[in-house]
C-alpha cells in the first residue's frame, strides 16, 4: 500500500514538474534548455526515488519508521556516488564505459562544451554572414579534451602570422574541421598542407559555416595569385546551401537579436546543478535504449533506405555544386579540391560518389574544365584521431588530411609545376 502510495505522489509531481517545464519560456527563452533538463532530471529523480524507496522499504526487515530512514539515506547515498563517478567520467573520458559513451557524448555536446561561434571572447556578430571571429584578436579556447590559443589576422581569418599577408596561393575554405577546432594552429591541415606543399595557404575556415557562407567570407580576397581551393565539406552544409538556393542564391542572415539570444542560450545550458551528470546522463541513456528498442521493433526496409540515401546525397552534390558556381572563380586556372569529413560515426563515400556522378555530365565537365577533384577520406580516419566526447579530429587526423591534400596536389601537373616560394 506505501509502495502505491509513493507511486501516486511521484506521478503527480512528475505532472507538475512537466506543466512546469515550459512555464519560463516566454520570460526567459534563452533559458528554456537549462529549465527543460532541470526539469526532466526533477521528473527522474522523483521517479528514481518512488520506486527505489517503495521497493527497499517492502523488503528491508525492520520497523516502518527505521526502514524508511535507510532506505532515504541508501537513495541519497547513492545519487551522491553515481553524480561523482558521472562528473568524474565526464573529465575523464578515457575511462567512461563503451556502452555509456553515446549519452556521454550527447551530454557533452548540448550540456558542456563550449561553442567557438557563440563565445563573445571570440567570436561577434556579422550582418553578412551571422558571425565570424573577432580580427586581430587573441582568446583562449578550451573544452574538456583540449585548450587552444586562437590567434586571428585583420579579416578575422585564423593564422599563426596576424601581422602580414602573404600572396597565398591555396585557400582552404570549410567550417570547425578546417579552422582547427581542438589543435593548435600549427597541427591544422592547411598549416601542415603549406609546410609540405611549400605554397602560403589562407585558413579562411570557420565553425558552423556551410558552403554558402564559406564562399561568401573570402568574396572580395584577391585571387590572381590563388592556384587552387579546397573546400572541406560536412552534411550539416546542405540546409544552408538549401536556403541560399531558395533565397535566389543569397545569404538569409538573422538579426543581431538572434544571435545574441544564441550566446545566451549556450551559457544557461553549461549552468550546473546538483545531480546534472548524473540525472541527465541517466536520461539519455534510457532514451537512447528506448530509440533503439522501437527500432528494432519497427524494422527496416533496406531497398527503401537505401533509395532515400542515394536521393539525400545526391541533393547534397547538387546543391554543393550550384552554390560554387556561383563564387565568380575562374575554372580556367583554378583547381578546386573537395572532401567531406564529419563525426567518426557518420563518415562515408557517398557524398563524394554523388559528386563524382554529377561532374560526369557533361554540362559540370564543360563548368569546371576537368578541375573539380573529389578526394576520398572515408577509411583514412579512425577513431583514435577523434577526440572521444568532441567529434573533431585530433592532430593525427589533421595530419592525414593533408597528407591527403598534398599527394593530390603533387599529382596535378598544373600544382607540381609550381616553384616553392
Amino acid at each position: 500500500m506505501r509502495f502505491l502510495k509513493k507511486i501516486l505522489i511521484a506521478l503527480a509531481l512528475v505532472i507538475i514538474l512537466a506543466l512546469l517545464k515550459w512555464w519560463p519560456a516566454g520570460r526567459y527563452p534563452e533559458a528554456l534548455v537549462f529549465t527543460a533538463n532541470l526539469a526532466g532530471c526533477l521528473q527522474l529523480l522523483v521517479l528514481a526515488w518512488a520506486v527505489w524507496t517503495g521497493i527497499l522499504e517492502g523488503i528491508i526487515p525492520l520497523q516502518p519508521t527505521s526502514a524508511r530512514r535507510l532506505s532515504w539515506v541508501l537513495f541519497v547515498a547513492l545519487t551522491l556516488m553515481g553524480e561523482a563517478a558521472c562528473g568524474w567520467w565526464v573529465h575523464h573520458p578515457r575511462s567512461i564505459p563503451s556502452p555509456l559513451r553515446a549519452s556521454f557524448r550527447y551530454f557533452y555536446d548540448n550540456y558542456q562544451r563550449d561553442i567557438l561561434q557563440y563565445n563573445r571572447g571570440i567570436s561577434a556578430y556579422d550582418s553578412g554572414l551571422f558571425y565570424r571571429m573577432k580580427p586581430c584578436s587573441q582568446a583562449l579556447f578550451s573544452n574538456i579534451e583540449f585548450s587552444d590559443s586562437i590567434l586571428t589576422d585583420a579579416r578575422g581569418f585564423r593564422q599563426q602570422d596576424t601581422a602580414g599577408t602573404p600572396a597565398y596561393r591555396i585557400l582552404c575554405l570549410g567550417d570547425s574541421y578546417t579552422l582547427g577546432w581542438g589543435v593548435p594552429y600549427r597541427q591544422s591541415y592547411p598549416f601542415l598542407l603549406s609546410a609540405s606543399i611549400g605554397l602560403p595557404v589562407l585558413n579562411t575556415g570557420m565553425s558552423s559555416y556551410g558552403t554558402a557562407r564559406e564562399v561568401a567570407s573570402v568574396r572580395g580576397l584577391p585571387m590572381d595569385s590563388v592556384s587552387a581551393v579546397v573546400i572541406q565539406y560536412s552534411y550539416n552544409d546542405q540546409p544552408e546551401n538549401d536556403r541560399f538556393r531558395e533565397n535566389g542564391f543569397s545569404l538569409v542572415v538573422s538579426p543581431p537579436s538572434v544571435y545574441d539570444s544564441a550566446c545566451r542560450s549556450l551559457q544557461w545550458s553549461r549552468f550546473y546543478f546538483p545531480g546534472k551528470y548524473l540525472l541527465t546522463i541517466s536520461k539519455i541513456f534510457l532514451g537512447l535504449q528506448l530509440h533503439h528498442w522501437l527500432e528494432s521493433r519497427r524494422g527496416s526496409a533496406a531497398g527503401i533506405q537505401d533509395s532515400s540515401l542515394e536521393k539525400k546525397y545526391n541533393d547534397m552534390a547538387e546543391g554543393f555544386l550550384a552554390v560554387v558556381k556561383r563564387s565568380g572563380w575562374n575554372f580556367n586556372k583554378l583547381h578546386l579540391y573537395v572532401f567531406d569529413v564529419c563525426e567518426y560515426e557518420s563518415m562515408n563515400d557517398l557524398f563524394a560518389q554523388a559528386l563524382e556522378k554529377k561532374l560526369a555530365l557533361e554540362e559540370n565537365r564543360d563548368f569546371f574544365k576537368e578541375h573539380l577533384h573529389v578526394l576520398h577520406l572515408a577509411g583514412r580516419l579512425q577513431p583514435a584521431d577523434y577526440y572521444i566526447l568532441d567529434g573533431h579530429v585530433r592532430a593525427s587526423g589533421q595530419q592525414k588530411i593533408a597528407a591527403m591534400l598534398d599527394s593530390c596536389m603533387q599529382m596535378d601537373a598544373s600544382m607540381a609545376g609550381h616553384s616553392k616560394p
